[in-house]
């Protein structure tokens, strides 16, 4: 009806955000490519990030937004060009100043698969602190956007009163 072709896939035992790309290797490897989390609502500006990700010509490029509670989320810190310099993955308030967290939006090179490992892994837990310790630049953009996360009952039934 709209022209656009979707592909599926089940996963028996869960592969984590990263993991589960593996089994789009075949449709993604020859041209950068947008992953968006199917359990956050935005209205971030995709274009911003594929703009950033090919003026710097990095493999990632990462949303971030603005949210006081941290806890449940990864954050970055930046350079003055939006380089990101570190990636903490639910952190503790004490543990960086920053308030920028990660919003599910990423638009990515195809050589990111070098970093995927067979099985479970996760974008924030596992490949963007691999990227940075091999030196690997990622660069974020930042959106004032507010973005709704329901990866927990717990967020939903926040958001769902927050929209009330």
């Amino acid at each position: 009806k709209f022209g656009v072709s979707i592909t599926y896939s089940y996963e028996q035992e869960l592969l984590g955000t990263s993991g589960a790309l593996l089994n789009f290797k075949n449709y993604l490897s020859q041209e950068p490519f947008f992953v968006l989390y199917g359990d956050n609502v935005s209205q971030f500006n995709l274009q911003s990030l594929k703009e950033k990700g090919e003026k710097e010509n990095t493999i990632a490029t990462i949303g971030f937004h603005h949210r006081e509670d941290i806890e449940n989320c990864g954050v970055a810190e930046f350079n003055k060009n939006n380089k990101i310099t570190k990636f903490i993955e639910k952190p503790n308030r004490s543990d960086t100043e920053s308030r920028l967290v990660n919003s599910g939006a990423y638009f990515l090179k195809p050589e990111i698969f070098k970093y995927i490992p067979e099985g479970f892994s996760d974008f924030g837990k596992d490949i963007f602190p691999l990227l940075l310790n091999k030196n690997i630049p990622m660069y974020g953009v930042c959106s004032s956007k507010k973005v709704l996360a329901f990866d927990t009952e717990e967020l939903l039934q926040k958001s769902q009163k927050d929209s009330l």
